[in-house]
């Protein structure tokens, strides 16, 4: 049995000979001698492939054509610098000799790879000689496997389509397997190496099953990064509601009105209130004005106390404005089972919200987790609480709350209903209820806001729905033209990043007709009508 090895050395000789010049011992097998006469390459002395003739001014004295291998006389040249191989002078010219080209092409040949095989056979067979002891000659019988003999211009084709000799990989060479076959010994390297190829198997295995772990382990520090991420951003949330908190309570010496001017104010209070009764009592014109003309002149006075202290309406949060506004101005209602629900309703002549940090803000102040009439549904990730829109929720996990109450919120206002907790995180809080009346002007130029609150934990607690805002203007009229500032008005849903946020809450706006600028900053859209 003949053995053609695994090594790529011999594979990559034979390229390296196909691309030089051709073997006269080769060319010589199927031609003679005399047939090869101006064939041969002058610098191999083979027979010449691609022939090149020089064309050298210096050489037109010589008869014979100077004929060289084109791979041969590159290679010179580049070696040497571009001086000639014959004449070492420089500027070597040379053109492609289609004569000589024709007549290589021509010849006969077989086929270079059973000829590379029959040699090393022959070799083998001289050193088996060499090597018995008694000197006797052994035959070796010649197997010839690729039976190609034609001309070499059908060399190429024969070489790359149907040589029986041509080289394969073995199937296993992305598992390692490098060997280069041959099609006759194929079926023998498959048998003979299965355990190797075994081996190989189980390499690729285990370096597969490594990096299965190594993605798993990418996929853990992804996962620990993301949560921190979630950590990280709580931190930065407590750490700007504490900033907040502080800012606050510098400026709540700003919310006490001084004793002596709350008097002041007590009295003109007392002085309007008995005019008020002596014009009800006075039928006579002349005294109406004049009573008319004395309120005129304590309603501004009460106007400059209340302007000097201004800032005792512009209160940062829901629960400052129902503890520093007069007591007789909200309603308070007690606790409910240890639990707060804030209602808070106010009726004024004007409101101004001064400032871009100030707002009244119900957020969170309504029905607390796992409880509401569409509370977000209890589970290891809690559903979102529903109310004017349905809450979120996680395939396979907690279901968020349905819709209740109505639109208008005339016939019933309701307070946001809680999210749904999940594992040992609680869900956010419900938004509450805010009613203002305001008979004359509003102009909030900070926000008016009743948000669900946040649910706690990783993926945890589902967020609770936004509350519910009614706001009752005065229109313009002939006598009053003073346009309304809307501003931000709100009431979101918690969680509104995730999959398991809170429903929004209900607005209802009515006496004015809202401008598309206006509604850019109110969400969600509110129920809108002129005429209650």
């Amino acid at each position: 049995m003949l053995d053609f090895g695994c090594e790529d050395e011999e594979i990559k000789a034979r390229e390296e000979k196909e691309e030089s010049c051709y073997k006269k011992d080769w060319i010589l097998l199927l031609n003679k001698q005399k047939d090869l006469n101006g064939l041969c390459c002058s610098l191999c002395l083979q027979v010449a492939k691609d022939a090149m003739e020089l064309i050298c001014e210096e050489h037109e004295h010589v008869e014979e054509a100077l004929v060289f291998g084109e791979n041969c006389l590159t290679n010179y040249l580049k070696g040497n610098n571009g001086r000639c191989p014959v004449g070492q002078h420089e500027n070597c010219k040379y053109i492609k000799s289609r004569a000589i080209r024709q007549r290589t092409n021509d010849l006969t040949v077989m086929c270079p790879r059973q000829f590379q095989l029959d040699q090393k056979q022959n070799n083998t067979a001289k050193r088996d000689e060499r090597s018995t002891d008694e000197g006797v000659s052994h035959s070796h019988e010649m197997n010839r496997i690729c039976e190609f003999e034609g001309e070499i211009k059908d060399l190429s084709k024969h070489l790359q389509k149907s040589c029986k000799l041509m080289s394969l990989h073995c199937k296993f060479e992305s598992w390692g397997c490098d060997c280069q076959l041959l099609p006759h010994n194929y079926d023998e390297h498959m048998k003979l190496s299965v355990e190797s190829h075994l081996d190989l198997a189980v390499i690729k295995v285990n370096t597969l099953q490594q990096k299965v772990n190594e993605n798993e382990q990418l996929i853990k520090t992804l996962q620990q990064h993301l949560q921190l991420e979630k950590v990280l951003n709580s931190i930065e949330k407590v750490n700007n509601l504490t900033r907040e908190n502080e800012q606050q309570r510098e400026q709540l010496h700003l919310f006490q009105i001084p004793e002596a001017q709350n008097l002041q104010l007590q009295e003109l209070m007392n002085t309007m209130n008995n005019n008020n009764n002596n014009n009800n009592n006075n039928n006579n014109n002349n005294n109406n004005n004049n009573n008319n003309n004395n309120r005129n002149n304590d309603e501004k006075k009460c106007e400059n106390i209340i302007a000097r202290n201004a800032s005792v309406l512009l209160f940062k949060t829901c629960e400052q404005m129902v503890r520093e506004i007069l007591s007789t101005a909200v309603f308070i209602p007690p606790l409910n089972n240890g639990i707060d629900f804030w209602y808070l309703k106010l009726k004024t002549s004007h409101l101004w919200i001064r400032c871009a940090s100030s707002k009244i803000d119900c957020s969170a102040l309504g029905y607390p987790s796992d409880q509401g009439p569409r509370k977000g549904e209890k589970h290891y990730y809690g559903g979102g609480g529903g109310y004017g829109t349905k809450g979120g929720g996680c395939e396979g996990y907690g279901r968020g709350g349905g819709t209740y109450g109505d639109e208008t919120l005339l016939k019933e206002i309701h307070y946001g209903s809680g999210g749904g907790s999940g594992g040992r995180s609680k869900g956010g809080n419900g938004g509450g209820v805010i009613c203002l009346i305001i008979e004359q002007h509003l102009g909030n130029h900070g926000s008016i806001q009743s948000n669900g609150e946040d649910g706690n934990g990783w993926f945890g607690g589902g967020g609770g729905s936004g509350g519910s805002i009614l706001l009752q203007l005065q229109g313009q009229s002939s006598s009053n033209t003073v346009e309304h500032t809307l501003g931000t008005i709100t009431c979101k849903g918690g969680n509104q990043t995730y999959q398991d946020k809170g429903g929004d809450g209900r607005i209802a706006i009515y006496g004015i007709k809202i401008s598309a600028e206006a509604m850019k900053k109110i969400f969600p859209i509110p129920f809108n009508k002129i005429q209650i």
